[in-house]
């Protein structure tokens, strides 16, 4: 008795580490993902910077200057399709994640 109590429990803590590992190594893909999308948005910042400083040397062509400021916004201004699919995909990432813990739950309540 003393030995199948022991074995429960033994079986309830491994359970128990490989949700902290599984939890632990969402976090570390959820960081990284994270830290990927601030040196994106860093660099498109600072894209747009550059640009937006070499549009000054036009300053004394008005035409020039309003035709290179549309394309910049062209290139750089993302519309609502864009938008709406990123929510998306994140509405179907968070599906998948509740998804797996309801699973891994009922497999340790069996």
């Amino acid at each position: 008795a003393e030995l199948e109590r022991l074995s429960k429990s033994n079986d309830e803590e491994k359970l128990k580490n490989e949700e902290l590992r599984t939890k632990l190594n969402a976090s570390a893909l959820a960081l990284q993902q994270e830290k990927q999308l601030k040196r994106d948005s860093e660099l498109a910042l600072k894209r747009i910077k550059t640009d937006i400083h070499n549009c000054s040397a036009l300053i004394t062509e008005p035409k020039l200057l309003t035709q290179r400021v549309a394309e910049i916004y062209a290139q750089y201004v993302r519309d609502d399709a864009t938008e709406e699919a990123t929510i998306d995909q994140d509405i179907t990432k968070e599906y998948a994640r509740q998804r797996d813990h309801l699973e891994r739950t009922v497999r340790s309540l069996k």
